[in-house]
């Protein structure tokens, strides 16, 4: 359902107990668990683009592509950091594309946002202005079936003492700038990067050398 982007540091595919490269592709229902320090960019087909780090565990539930009769995909991520653009699947289907958090289920309409799920007690999540200039749609249905909008521009901190406003940080803004850099290269294919991943994958056994 889609393909590594890139890789600083290390990724666990948990289900099969191997490490993911670049150009590895990733796999519907595979568990995946970053090692600390890791970043880790993925594309999916429909050109959604994530970007995890801080220990992220993740695993994409459901995949149906933008030529099915419901086009949709449900991520479930255990913890960690993440920031997403997405890409046609969410703008053909509204409220198809969700993502199961601690914090409870998050959905998407044609939007980027960032979220950060860690063992503080406090959860962030927020709603981003996209590469295009355009600001989508955010919600989180809590487990107790409450249903919260975020502004666009503006995030939410969920913890014991509840829910809560908060702003978007300098430090999250220039984490979206880059967020639109990696867009625009992973929509371009560099023939020497590919010809490095390639020799990658050979030396790890993962593809054998036809020369």
């Amino acid at each position: 359902i889609g393909l590594v982007e890139g890789l600083t540091g290390s990724v666990l595919n948990k289900t099969d107990n191997a490490e993911l490269i670049e150009l590895d592709t990733i796999v519907l229902s595979k568990e995946y668990q970053l090692n600390p320090n890791s970043t880790l960019t993925i594309s999916l087909d429909d050109g959604t683009v994530f970007v995890f780090s801080e220990s992220a565990v993740f695993q994409f539930e459901e995949y149906e592509d933008i030529f099915s009769s419901s086009p949709h995909f449900t991520l479930k991520l255990s913890k960690g950091e993440f920031t997403v653009e997405t890409g046609e699947l969410p703008k053909l289907a509204f409220n198809a594309t969700q993502i199961k958090s601690p914090s409870g289920i998050l959905t998407l309409n044609g939007t980027a946002v960032s979220g950060s799920f860690g063992t503080t007690g406090q959860n962030e999540i927020f709603l981003l202005t996209d590469s295009f200039g355009n600001k989508g749609e955010l919600s989180l249905t809590t487990e107790s079936g409450e249903t919260i909008s975020v502004e666009p521009d503006a995030g939410i901190s969920i913890s014991e003492n509840g829910i809560e406003p908060q702003p978007v940080s300098q430090e999250l803004s220039l984490k979206m700038e880059e967020m639109k850099n990696t867009i625009v290269e992973t929509a371009i294919v560099d023939d020497a990067k590919i010809e490095t991943m390639i020799a990658n994958k050979i030396a790890k056994g993962k593809i054998e050398d036809l020369n």
